[in-house]
């Protein structure tokens, strides 16, 4: 692994929490659509699965069907309580180490990056900068074009850059642009053309790269 950027998601890439950060985000969409449009619980579920039958991402019914503005969507959604994830030390050291530059890449936003990296006790400043779902235009990981502009807007090559991601659809979409790819994944996954390597968690990935 000799490239020179290192492009790292958040959400279960950089931490592991299984369910519970998705699981408090799904919370939050149904108090949004529960708070604007007036529903019961049984209403917003109702939604919301009809919504996720037509849409990759939530936020992209709002433009077509519901006059609510994206931003204050994610920025709802999105401010979730991280404060029980474990601090690791050894991550941020290992991130201080590799003199790579490096980016984060999330469909979240700034504010969740903040508050994972304080509650995982990594320092901001290991990164250059974080391209969130505000950043993307609210074009997500799973569209191949949110690579293409990621790239273009820190004037970076494709061939340089080396994502770690815990989905591999969006290690399919930033493959077929160029980045090698690497999958962070806890459990045993089937092998796929569009990755080049897996490893259990950040951690060990790293360590490798740091070899």
């Amino acid at each position: 692994m000799n490239n020179q950027v290192l492009v790292f998601d958040l959400d279960n890439t950089l931490y592991y929490a299984g369910n519970r950060v998705e699981d408090a985000v799904d919370a939050k969409v149904r108090d949004f659509f529960k708070c604007k449009l007036h529903l019961n619980e049984a209403e917003a579920i109702r939604l919301i699965k009809d919504i996720r039958q037509r849409y990759p991402y939530d936020v992209e019914a709002l433009d077509k069907e519901f006059p609510f503005s994206k931003k204050e969507f994610m920025n709802f959604i999105c401010d979730v309580d991280v404060s029980f994830l474990p601090r690791n030390k050894k991550l941020n050291e290992l991130l201080k180490k590799l003199p790579q530059r490096k980016f984060i890449i999330t469909d979240s936003i700034i504010k969740h990056v903040h508050d994972v990296l304080k509650a995982i006790n990594v320092d901001e400043d290991s990164f250059e900068d974080i391209f969130d779902g505000h950043a993307m235009n609210y074009v997500f990981k799973h569209d191949s074009q949110c690579f293409v502009n990621f790239l273009r807007r820190y004037n970076l090559k494709a061939r340089d850059c080396l994502l770690f991601e815990d989905n591999p659809d969006n290690l399919c979409a930033a493959k077929s642009v160029g980045l090698a790819t690497v999958l962070i994944s806890p459990e045993p996954t089937k092998k796929y053309s569009f990755i080049d390597q897996s490893f259990p968690d950040i951690v060990t990935a790293l360590a490798t790269l740091a070899k």
